[in-house]
This record gives C-alpha cells, sequence and structure tokens, in this order.
C-alpha cells in the first residue's frame, strides 16, 4: 500500500512540475518579444487617437536628457494584387532605436525614413504576397477619410498612398499578422495630420527612476497616460498569470486525487497493525506517540513520492530542452523553463497535502487507541 502511495504522489508531483515548467517557459517565450518592440515608457493621449505635440513638451523631453521619438499608430487596408487585409501602421522616426530594429528584421533592410517605404510581418508577407523592393508591384494603404457632406466618388471616402517594402520583419505571430513599419511622415500624410500632430510618444531608456518617470507624469498631467513596458502589455501579462494560476489549481486536485492512496494505504496499516498498536500500548507507549507513528509514515510517504518526482520531472525537463522530443511546430521546440519557484511551489503543496492527510490518520489513530484501551 505503501508503495501504492508513493507511486501516486511520483506520477502527480511529476505532471505538476513538468507543466509548470512548461507554463514557464511557454511564459518566458512569449514576453520574449516585448522589449523588441516596446518602449521603456510610452506618453499617450487619454482620449482620442492623436495629440498635438508643442515645443514645451519637446523642451521638457530634451532637458532631461530622454531618448525619445514620435510615433504615429493607426488601422489602415493594405492591398496589393486583389488581395487585401486589415493592417496596423506604425510610423515611426529615423532616430527609433537600430538595436530594437536589428533584433526584428528578418528580411531586406530597415527603411528610409523620408520615403514610401515600409516595413512588414512576415506574415502579411506571405499571406498577401508582399516582395522586398518591388517597384512594379507596390502596396496600396487605405484609410478612411473624415469629413461630412455627399460621397460622389472614392476619394471623398478614401484617402491612400503607394508604399513599397524595404524588408520584413518577425516578432510574434500576432505582431507579424497585422504590424507595418513606415516612416513617419508617410504615415503623416497618410492620414492626413500636421507635423505637430502624433498618436504617443516613445522613451527608451531602461535606467529610468520612478522619481523621473513621476516627473514625466506630473508634467504631462491627466490628459495623458504614462506606462511603463508592463502597463503597455497589462493584458498579456495578466492573461499568462491567469494561466498560470488555473493550471495550476487543475493539477493541484490531482495531487488530491494522489493524497486519497496515502490516506488508504495508512487507514489500512492502522488496521493492520491494530494487535501490534495493543502491545506498544501495553509496554508503555503514550496515544500520542502511536498517532505520531502513523504521521511521521506519512510525511516520509509524502516526501519520498515528491522527490523522486520532481527528479523524475526534473530529467523529462532537460531531455526536452536537450533533444526537443515535442515541437510546437517545424522549428519551435517546446519551450521548458527551469524555475526554482515552481520547484518550490510543487515541494511545499505535496508536503502540506500529506502532512494534512497524515494528521487526520493520526488523530483517528490516537482516538482508535484511546476507545480500545477504555475497552
Amino acid at each position: 500500500m505503501s508503495f501504492l502511495a508513493i507511486a501516486g504522489i511520483v506520477v502527480s508531483t511529476c505532471a505538476m512540475i513538468i507543466v509548470l515548467s512548461g507554463l514557464s517557459g511557454l511564459k518566458k517565450h512569449t514576453l520574449e518579444f516585448i522589449p523588441k518592440v516596446s518602449a521603456d515608457l510610452k506618453v499617450s493621449p487619454l482620449k482620442g487617437s492623436s495629440f498635438k505635440l508643442t515645443p514645451e513638451m519637446i523642451h521638457f523631453l530634451e532637458n532631461n536628457g530622454l531618448n525619445f521619438t514620435k510615433v504615429i499608430e493607426n488601422k489602415a487596408l493594405l492591398s496589393i494584387n486583389q488581395n487585401n487585409q486589415i493592417v496596423r501602421i506604425k510610423g515611426v522616426e529615423k532616430n527609433f532605436p537600430r538595436e530594437k530594429v536589428d533584433s526584428i528584421m528578418l528580411q531586406g533592410d530597415w527603411l528610409e525614413s523620408e520615403s514610401n517605404q515600409i516595413v512588414v510581418g512576415v506574415g502579411i508577407a506571405y499571406s498577401l504576397g508582399v516582395s522586398t523592393l518591388d517597384v512594379l508591384n507596390p502596396v496600396r494603404l487605405y484609410v478612411p477619410k473624415p469629413g461630412r457632406g455627399q460621397i460622389t466618388s472614392e476619394n471623398d471616402l478614401l484617402r491612400s498612398s503607394l508604399a513599397v517594402s524595404s524588408g520584413v520583419f518577425s516578432v510574434n505571430q500576432e505582431l507579424d499578422n497585422q504590424l507595418v513599419f513606415a516612416g513617419l511622415e508617410f504615415a503623416q500624410n497618410l492620414y492626413g495630420l500636421n507635423n505637430s500632430e502624433i498618436s504617443y510618444i516613445e522613451i527608451f531608456d531602461n535606467t529610468l527612476s520612478s522619481h523621473t518617470i513621476e516627473e514625466i507624469s506630473s508634467f504631462f498631467g491627466a490628459e495623458f497616460i504614462v506606462s511603463d513596458m508592463f502597463e503597455q502589455h497589462g493584458l498579456i501579462y495578466k492573461m499568462l498569470q491567469t494561466e498560470q494560476l488555473t493550471t495550476f489549481l487543475i493539477f493541484l486536485l490531482i495531487v488530491i486525487i494522489a493524497m486519497f492512496n496515502l490516506f488508504s494505504a495508512l487507514i489500512m496499516m492502522v488496521l493492520e497493525k491494530r494487535k501490534n498498536l495493543r502491545t506498544l500500548m501495553i509496554l508503555g507507549m503514550k496515544n500520542s506517540d502511536v498517532g505520531n507513528v502513523f504521521f511521521y509514515q506519512g510525511i516520509m510517504v509524502s516526501l519520498t513520492g515528491c522527490f523522486i518526482g520532481l527528479a523524475l520531472g526534473s530529467l523529462l525537463l532537460f531531455l526536452q530542452k536537450e533533444f526537443s522530443l515535442f515541437m510546437l511546430s517545424q522549428s519551435l521546440a517546446y519551450p521548458v523553463e527551469y524555475s526554482f519557484e515552481n520547484y518550490i511551489v510543487v515541494f511545499f503543496t505535496v508536503l502540506l497535502l500529506g502532512a494534512g492527510v497524515s494528521s487526520v490518520v493520526a488523530y483517528y489513530t490516537k482516538k482508535s487507541v484511546q476507545q480500545t484501551s477504555q475497552q
């Protein structure tokens, strides 16, 4: 019975550490793209899709020595060879950090800021057939034109511009399928904005102190949102944390079910050793000591199963890391990540549940022995 209880704990512990490590790997893999495309700080308007960048704002940013860039971002319809797709245009200045450009470029070159060049995601390039530097088949971008009055032609409804793809980037599946980089002036002309109108400001400085961030927030005031890298992608973080918590609760239930084996094994030993317990009582053992025998037995079974399960799980994780036994795609192995936090969580989960079950059995044993001695 003890071996069966150990086997159940081994399997559940092994499964829990593997799944939690797999989720940690997926989380790390998912969040790797954020530093590649996100600024350390983003200043955007509370209302509306654009605002007017005043000389005072520029003066404040420059006086504080902040490396910033102006950005235009909005949706557009990308059309080429009768293939159409809604995309997000991100117009950036020529001072967009080179290290971020180099980290995402897959093919071709980065765009020239004062031109009609764009850089498209690999998903867009593949699905629509966008070729690099294909001047004979340029891309046409359409955006709605605001205004009132009667519509008599397409020009009254849409504003359009021709563009040529200078390169292809790759970050993750979501951005690869919807994001297009363009020059700031090109984006301003496309959306009919003047030179001082932008969507938001991106600040690139990973040494920003909390005091500096507070100063920026205070200067721009309540009409603007100042968000760090975490806040810019808060939904992704929350989704990953919720997924990890949900999975942990599911496998916690599996461990609890495995603990029923431990409970059954201890109860069977109590029943089987009833005569031996009477002998120990005659020899002078106290009721509490009799209960402690089965309590420590349960703890030993729990720890043995936990350590074996963690060791087996670690071996399987090592094999996955080294030999890519399971693949997400043809080129991407299922990511796993060793995390000390996961090992601590699994260890104490099994230990506490095992201690709880053992305490119940020890209490039952003590009461049973007391009743037997009274009879």
